[in-house]
């Protein structure tokens, strides 16, 4: 019973020691959990939160053309911001006229965008629709990141000096701020009398002092004072959000000085959804805050600039950045930057295992690389098999924009921003470092003629080399190998010509080509021209299955015997690319024939 008793006492104590250990391991990792909480929110802080405007705003197609982000980023996932809701209700609920922002529903329906919430360009940016929504997000978030036209300025926000400029009508008027673009009226193919009236009003004295008040540049000097009188009737004006407080003030002045006989409803659709519905009919006038392209101007009468306008990158009002390039933002909005302590860092070089791309063993640029590096040895190309093959030039880019630890070589023709070309001993590949012979890898591109050549494919290897020709060529970003080309006179061309081989020298014989059809008309002349590679392109021309073949290596001997001749039509660096944030200063050639012949393995052990 004793012996019980004392189990039972044993026993308990046990039970009251473990609780004891529970309860203070508890403490230890709520303690611990509140630790990494502080820490979390304390590094969250630096995080950069990104906001962007909705797909079919003018303000987001004219701010990444500006930061040359590109287009082929497209079919990433983000999000649609909260603040959406609210703001664009806000944006416009002081306004006492109510002059046809439309009904709650038709505002409330700007939120998100075409793709249910997806936007195409950012995978990690908030999407925000409406210059009211991005302003109230910033102000919301001491992180945040945003823009909006300049004209949109609040209190609540920062904007940020772009180069050192900080934005305003000054440094707009003297073209030192980077980051501007034009206010557009889209007018119908049929335009009213009132319309047309109206347009008038804009462009008069009196409309331009509105639009300078409104902090815009005024594109018209000097303007002729508005003569209309009488008028009567509705209007219609759809599109951009950023271009919609300026026409509102306009058109509150011009309903005044009409007696309120004029009505003017004003929407605030985006800027695709305005060219559309002034395309198709549906409005007086589109409002867009991007330029208006070829294909929708085939629909309208005309595209008038109403205002120049400032794109102002915003922050929060505590954002202490002094200043941001234009690289930065670049960098930001693409993802390449994600903390603000990077922001103005020189990047720096990458440490970990390269991730080595090469072209295919047919491509002419291979095939040039590896010679002008030496790789290619006593006839053997002793480019390691750890390296990633890439067919094309388009693949080596998106290669090496989708890994920070890759490299890759390229046409300097075909350069992207989302790629970033490394000097290779101490020179930067450029159409300059080309033409006076400093940098070191530089190639042709040849045309090989078969040995029966038709009368239209010589002239059209007349314009290569003509005048005409060598300026499509130097607009590519090669180099003209002719010096005092003669003006091209051939014409009355027809028929078929049929063009293959090198996927760096099809670009820019496709401009070529489009250029000679249009000269002959295209219901005359066609032009095919196929990437199939240096090799098959050359392969073709000598069985003659082709017109002409292309090539971006050297023409051999042997394969020059089964041709009428081997023609020079550009001179071309072959740039040696990384991802946009590594920062080696640069390359030395030895560093790239290490690196392709397997000798270097990591970054970090690369020898610049």
């Amino acid at each position: 019973m004793y012996e019980h008793r004392s189990f039972i006492r044993g026993g308990y104590r046990m039970k009251k020691k473990l609780l004891i250990a529970i309860f203070a391991i508890t403490a230890l990792m709520l303690f611990a959990s509140c630790s990494n909480d502080k820490k979390a929110k304390e590094s969250d802080s630096n995080a950069i939160r990104v906001f962007t405007r909705e797909e079919g705003s003018g303000t987001r197609d004219a701010f990444f053309e500006m930061i040359g982000m590109p287009a082929s980023a497209a079919g990433r996932a983000g999000t649609t911001a909260d603040a959406g809701t609210r703001s664009i209700n806000d944006e416009f609920a002081d306004n006492p006229l109510h002059i046809g922002y439309g009904s709650r529903d038709e505002v409330a329906g700007l939120i998100g965008n075409s793709a249910g919430g997806t936007d195409r360009i950012l995978s990690h940016a908030t999407v925000a629709s409406g210059t009211g929504a991005i302003s109230n997000a910033v102000a919301a978030s001491p992180s945040a990141v945003g823009y909006i036209s300049l004209g949109a300025k609040r209190s609540d926000i920062r904007t940020l000096p772009v180069d050192g400029v900080m934005p305003s009508v000054e440094a707009v008027t003297g073209g030192t701020y980077p980051l501007v673009r034009n206010f557009y009226i889209a007018v119908p193919a049929r335009v009213s009398t009132l319309a047309q009236d109206f347009i008038n009003f804009i462009q008069s004295a009196e409309g331009r002092k509105i639009i300078s008040g409104k902090g815009y540049v005024s594109p018209i000097q000097p303007p002729m004072a508005y003569s209309g009188r009488d008028m009567g009737g509705p209007l219609q004006i759809e599109g951009s959000t950023s271009v919609a407080p300026v026409m509102r003030a306009l058109a509150e002045a011009y309903m005044a000085l009409h007696s309120n006989n004029v009505k003017i409803e004003i929407r605030a659709t985006g800027s695709s959804a305005g060219i559309m519905a002034a395309r198709e009919g549906r409005v007086d006038m589109g409002m867009s805050s991007r330029s208006i392209r070829a294909a929708e101007l085939e629909e309208l009468s005309n595209s008038i600039v109403m205002a120049h306008d400032g794109i102002a990158v915003i922050v929060h009002p505590s954002n202490t950045l002094k200043t941001i390039s234009v690289d930065d933002i670049r960098r930001i909005f693409s993802g390449e930057l994600v903390r603000w302590n990077a922001v103005g860092a020189p990047p720096s070089a990458p440490i970990g295992t390269l991730r080595v791309f090469t072209r295919e063993e047919e491509s002419g640029t291979r095939s040039a690389f590896i010679e002008l590096t030496g790789i290619h040895e006593a006839g053997t190309d002793r480019t390691s098999n750890a390296a990633a093959v890439a067919s094309g030039t388009g693949r080596i880019i998106n290669a090496v924009a989708g890994n920070p630890l890759s490299i890759g070589y390229i046409s300097l023709g075909a350069m992207r921003s989302d790629v970033r070309p490394l000097p290779v001993d101490g020179v930067a590949p450029s159409v300059e470092s080309v033409i006076d012979g400093t940098y070191p890898l530089v190639r042709n591109f040849y045309i090989a003629v078969p040995i029966k050549v038709s009368a239209r494919a010589q002239d059209f290897i007349d314009f290569i080399i003509s005048a005409e020709g060598q300026k499509i060529v130097s607009s590519r970003g090669y180099v003209s190998p002719i010096q005092d080309p003669p003006v091209y006179s051939g014409s009355g061309m027809s028929g078929t010509i049929q063009i293959e081989g090198s996927t760096s020298v099809a670009p820019v014989m496709r401009a070529l080509a489009d250029a000679y059809t249009i000269l002959h008309g295209a219901g005359n002349i066609k032009v095919e021209v196929r990437s199939t590679g240096s090799g098959a392109g050359i392969a073709a021309a000598r069985e003659g299955r082709v017109d002409l073949g292309m090539s971006s290596r050297s023409i051999r001997g042997a394969e020059l015997d089964e041709l009428s001749e081997s023609i020079v039509m550009a001179h071309d660096g072959i740039a040696v690319i990384v991802h946009p944030t590594n920062g080696l200063p640069t390359i030395s050639i030895n560093g790239i024939r290490q690196i392709y012949t397997g000798g270097t393995a990591r970054w970090e052990d690369l020898v610049p």
